[in-house]
């Protein structure tokens, strides 16, 4: 099976409260989430959508990287549910 081509996305704001981290590892974190999230949203998805808020538990010692497949993975869930149901969309 080919490997899936990562989407394209754009995200206006992002904003993250991790606790221990400084700005160098939020922008790793965050570069990372739309690197994910842009492998992890349906082939063919496409939209505008309205603001997001989501919690996402992960543990004290996760790396860089594991956080933003977390928060990549807990975003496409939410866009996923909206799309189901109608909502999110501008």
């Amino acid at each position: 099976m080919p490997e899936k081509t990562p989407g394209s996305i754009q995200i206006q704001q992002l904003n993250m409260r991790i606790r221990g981290r400084g700005p160098e590892a939020a922008h790793r974190i965050a570069n990372g989430v739309v690197g994910s999230l842009a492998r992890a949203l349906p082939d063919g998805a496409s939209g505008r959508y309205g603001a997001l808020n989501v919690r996402v538990p992960v543990a004290s010692n996760a790396s860089d990287a594991e956080i933003s497949v977390a928060v990549a993975a807990a975003i496409a869930r939410e866009l996923d549910r909206g799309r189901r149901h109608g909502g999110y969309r501008t």
